[in-house]
């Protein structure tokens, strides 16, 4: 078995993709956002060679949380959401309870009871397990909850995100950013299809003009995810600086640092390593 393609990298994509990619370039460095790039003649015959590749590789895909014990989700594996959530909130206070005052306890289970009970706002959630196909240091902050408050949404979002109770939350477990296989026809996504040749395409995108607006693809599968399919399970730790996508476009463009810009004027952008470009990026904010 061939192994997986990360999509926010570029390493895996084919030299003659990669030559059609390149004869785009300007198309690149003028797009500020995914809807520049669609309106190209050439984007659906590009993302379609893209997705193909993935298709028969199988790809990465990431799911933040936070891990209750070292070790637990390689062994276990991925989980889905079972339901509207009802036996993920009941193994959380059979499991973490202790960790809280009895009136807090007795709160939480009202709480529950009265904001889950109806299904009401499970929907959308249920039997699913959620992800993304870029990793969460291009995410801009939008991780930051799924790795800093334990339980996932069918918990925390019960009580928002302050309050005596998610304060005890943050200190259940530890950050973890799940890296695991999937199969391309697996993932069920809000976006418009090709999923992974969308995603590429930013990846490839960004290496040219690193203030471009993400359009990486989330996504969620109705399977569970086994142990032998956890590819890692990386302790996460916030990057030193914001991301630079928290930044508005024309300020990201004037803050660009002068090594970027160096770089870029050199014809040699494409040639950065992901690691290389990651940090330029970081030390122009």
């Amino acid at each position: 078995m061939s192994s997986p393609v990360r999509l926010d990298q570029v390493t895996w994509i084919p030299r003659s993709i990669r030559a059609d990619l390149t004869h785009h370039r300007s198309d690149f460095e003028r797009a500020e956002h995914a809807d520049d790039i669609r309106a190209e003649p050439w984007f659906e015959q590009i993302t379609s060679a893209l997705e193909e590749v993935a298709q028969r590789r199988d790809v990465i895909a990431f799911h933040s949380c936070r891990e209750p014990e070292p070790g637990e989700i390689a062994s276990r594996g991925l989980r889905v959401l079972d339901g509207n959530g009802d036996s993920h909130r009941v193994e959380f206070l059979e499991r973490f309870g202790h960790l809280f005052a009895q009136g807090d306890r007795e709160q939480i289970e009202r709480d529950f009871a009265g904001v889950w009970g109806d299904g009401k706002f499970s929907r959308g959630r249920q039997n699913k397990l959620c992800f993304a196909l870029a990793h969460p240091r291009y995410w801009g902050g939008g991780a930051d909850d799924l790795l800093g408050i334990y339980g996932g949404e069918a918990i925390y979002s019960t009580w928002g995100r302050a309050g005596p109770i998610v304060d005890k939350l943050r200190t259940i477990g530890t950050p973890a950013v799940v890296h695991f296989r999937i199969r391309v026809d697996a993932i069920r996504t809000w976006m418009r299809a090709p999923v992974a040749g969308r995603t590429a395409l930013w990846a490839w995108h960004r290496r040219l003009r690193p203030d471009v607006l993400g359009y990486w693809t989330e996504g969620y599968m109705f399977e569970c995810v086994p142990p032998e399919h956890i590819v890692k399970v990386e302790p996460w730790s916030p990057p030193a600086s914001n991301n630079v996508r928290r930044i508005s476009g024309e300020e990201k463009k004037s803050r660009t640092s002068e090594e970027l810009q160096n770089i870029a004027a050199s014809g040699k952008l494409d040639e950065l390593t992901d690691e290389e470009l990651e940090r330029i990026v970081e030390e122009s904010v």
